[in-house]
C-alpha cells in the first residue's frame, strides 16, 4: 500500500494532487474532460464518480508531463470510472444514515440553532490537503422506499 492516497489505473499508481496544489492547466484539463468547472466539482453539484475521475486525471497528467491535454482526455474518455479508476489509501467515509442517530420530531437542537457546518451530501468533496475523494462508491446517495 502506498504511503499516500491516490488512484490506480490499469495497475499503475498515481498520487492524489490536492486541489490547493493544482496548477493553472489542471482546471482546464478537468473542464475538457468533464464539462464542469472546479467550483461545480467542489460544491457538490457533480457526482462523486465524476469528481474522482477529475482528480485522477490531474494525478495522471502530473505523472505524464509530456502527455497533451487532448491525449489525457482521450485516455480518460475510454475509462469506466467505476471499474478502471480505483481509489487507493483514502479513508472510507460513513454515510449520515449509518453514523447519525435518527432525528426525533419536536426535539431541540443539542447546542445551538445554527445550521450544522457539515455537508448535506453523503460525501464531502476534496478541496485541500486535508480533504480527499470519497471511497463510498455511492453516486446519488438516495434510497427509495416502498411505502
Amino acid at each position: 500500500m502506498p504511503d499516500q492516497p491516490g488512484f490506480e489505473i490499469h495497475g499503475q499508481f498515481y498520487p492524489w494532487i490536492p486541489f490547493d496544489d493544482w496548477k493553472l492547466a489542471d482546471p482546464r484539463l478537468v473542464r475538457a474532460l468533464t464539462g464542469y468547472d472546479e467550483r461545480e466539482l467542489l460544491t457538490g453539484q457533480v457526482s462523486p464518480r465524476i469528481v474522482n475521475a477529475a482528480f485522477a486525471a490531474v494525478a495522471f497528467r502530473r505523472a505524464q508531463p509530456a502527455a497533451s491535454e487532448r491525449e489525457v482526455v482521450a485516455f480518460f474518455e475510454g475509462l469506466n470510472p467505476d471499474t478502471d479508476i480505483n481509489l487507493v489509501g483514502f479513508p472510507t467515509r460513513v454515510s449520515g444514515d449509518d453514523a447519525d442517530p435518527p432525528e426525533v420530531p419536536g426535539s431541540e437542537p443539542s447546542s445551538s440553532s445554527e445550521p450544522s457546518p457539515e455537508p448535506t451530501q453523503e460525501t464531502s468533496l476534496p478541496t485541500g490537503a486535508g480533504d480527499q475523494p470519497s471511497a463510498t462508491g455511492s453516486e446519488s446517495g438516495q434510497e427509495t422506499s416502498s411505502t
